[in-house]
């Protein structure tokens, strides 16, 4: 087990490797059980990812409640993959997390507590018609308007109802509409909050407009500044990836860098992180040969 205190000589990355392990319940003895396990996992984590995502260094809910890294053969004869299909559709629809593509075209969880954090840093204000001054600025694409304005004429709406709306059901059009659901859940303007079952496949989402669903959440993103937003996301995030490059979450997460090493600077000035290096995480860390990668690490208990 890494010491609690600052340590003072240098992590292995064999080293990191097991404590993410550790603290990610990625072992036979921390392995999640009961039905309130993988909610309380997402809380403690953050954020998570439902199954694996080798080149991100984020917790899988998956292993957690295998209690160790597998690769995926078949989901069908998978309890632990059948479990994390479940709770993807079921947690957002109870109102108890977050999910979508979130990094890297990828999904995840993120934690109610967290969550308006991320919001945040996204390019919304909390309204409902913000989407407009973003459309206006040339940040917002026409598909993304007209299928947010789908959403919001038509929501709670599955895929197929907004499909519909928009008329973009088949071909490039198709191919637009999922670009554009990708783009507005990125930037936390709709979610996913249950399934539907009019589809040929008996199976699509139902997508709504965040502040409509989870109205609190977006409340309280009022609190956060950018810098105090990632300050609260790199706290919570920290403690149990343990340590990585400098330069890491802005790349994962998308973050402007000077908030970002604001957010760093009071970190290291509070003594929460420190500068550390990392023999061994050459690939992780992407310097090139001879150099020498500089890594934040989380000072405090875990």
């Amino acid at each position: 087990m890494l010491t609690q205190e600052k340590p003072t000589g240098l992590l292995t990355y064999a080293a990191l490797v097991a404590e993410r392990e550790r603290r990610w319940n990625m072992r036979p003895d921390l392995k999640l059980y009961g039905e309130g396990g993988p909610l309380w996992f997402i809380e403690k984590v953050g954020v998570a990812v439902p199954f694996s995502a080798p080149d991100l260094v984020l917790p899988s809910l998956w292993w957690a409640l295998l209690g160790q890294r597998r690769q995926m053969h078949d989901a069908r004869h998978d309890w632990a993959a059948g479990k994390v299909w479940n709770l993807k559709d079921t947690l957002p629809a109870e109102r108890k997390v977050w999910y979508g593509k979130l990094v890297k075209s990828k999904p995840a969880f993120i934690s109610l507590s967290l969550l308006p954090a991320f919001y945040a840093l996204s390019p919304n204000y909390g309204e409902l018609d913000d989407y407009l001054e973003q459309y206006k600025d040339g940040l917002l694409s026409d598909d993304a308007r007209r299928v947010y304005e789908a959403v919001l004429a038509q929501g709670p709406a599955s895929t197929t109802v907004l499909r519909k709306a928009v008329a973009m059901q088949k071909g490039d059009a198709a191919a637009r509409f999922d670009r554009a659901i990708a783009s507005l859940t990125s930037q936390f303007k709709i979610m996913q909050v249950g399934t539907a079952a009019d589809n040929r496949w008996k199976y699509c989402f139902v997508y709504d407009a965040v502040p409509r669903h989870l109205p609190e959440q977006v409340q309280a993103a009022r609190q956060y500044t950018a810098s105090s937003a990632m300050q609260q996301i790199i706290s919570t995030y920290l403690p149990h990836a343990v340590a990585v490059p400098r330069g890491y979450l802005p790349k994962l997460f998308g973050w402007d860098s000077a908030p970002f090493e604001r957010a760093v600077d009071n970190l290291l000035a509070a003594n929460l992180l420190h500068e550390t290096q990392v023999p061994g995480g050459e690939a992780e860390g992407k310097q090139r040969k001879g150099e020498v990668a500089s890594w934040l690490a989380w000072s405090g208990a875990a």
